[in-house]
């Protein structure tokens, strides 16, 4: 069953004009408040993108591995800054019908890489910026020895175009709207403002207690504590 599709700036932006007090204007009118009602809407889907972790901007991203392959792209609708712990997570035997997944710890070192003649299969990464096309990348230590090493990202996706009347929003409709709402009265001076804030933070709460809110998870492995494995003895 397909998920209702969210709001488009255009019906949210109809909507808020008309709900403070604006529906009467006639269309010139109603023009000149397009860029200010668009901002409140635009503004209000950053300020909950970037303030609270939705579950619905959840998602997860895969790939292969090379052999002796130690940098990859990073997804570009994935957000390198909001990953759920520990955010990379990798599989010797992702055909299986019951795969294991390893977390990978973050960080490589000057130490990792001065031990540079190691070909395994990888428990660290890095992310980092390209400055030769300024994109993100990701290092993987040690370096692949196999190409049957599955890559798993879980972490948040990246906010998607919301400047034109057809764009939808990337997080609840209803939440963007609330707060665009609440913004707007507040801004009008309208008396009701400070419930409509109200209104917002109580949606808030219900939406992010169906999605374990902002925390971030370790996932179990086979049904105990996450294991570390490493390489071999010695290795740093």
């Amino acid at each position: 069953m397909a998920l209702p599709l969210k709001s488009t700036l255009g019906e949210l932006r109809s909507e808020l004009i008309d709900r403070l007090g604006f529906s009467n204007q006639n269309q010139s009118a109603r023009g000149i408040l397009i860029p200010k009602f668009n901002s409140f809407l635009v503004r209000a889907q950053q300020q909950i993108w970037h303030e609270y972790a939705l579950g619905d901007d959840k998602s997860q991203w895969d790939f292969n591995t090379a052999i002796d392959q130690k940098y990859y792209d990073w997804p570009n609708d994935c957000d390198p800054d909001r990953l759920v712990r520990p955010g990379l997570w990798i599989s010797r035997n992702p055909t299986s019908t019951n795969p294991l997944w390893e977390p990978m710890e973050e960080g490589i070192s000057g130490l990792h890489d001065s031990v540079n003649n190691i070909s395994y299969w990888p428990i660290r990464y890095d992310r980092f910026v390209d400055p030769s096309d300024n994109t993100y990348k990701i290092e993987l230590w040690p370096v692949p020895d196999a190409s049957t090493y599955k890559v798993r990202i879980e972490g948040y996706r990246l906010l998607k175009a919301f400047a034109v009347d057809s764009d939808r929003t990337t997080v609840d409709s209803s939440l963007v709207f609330h707060l665009a709402l609440a913004k707007a009265k507040a801004d009008y001076e309208h008396k009701d403002a400070d419930i409509c804030f109200q209104q917002f933070e109580r949606m808030l709460k219900n939406i992010r207690s169906k999605t374990r809110g902002n925390a971030r998870h370790i996932r179990t492995v086979r049904g105990g504590e996450p294991r570390y494995i490493y390489p071999r003895p010695g290795i740093i």
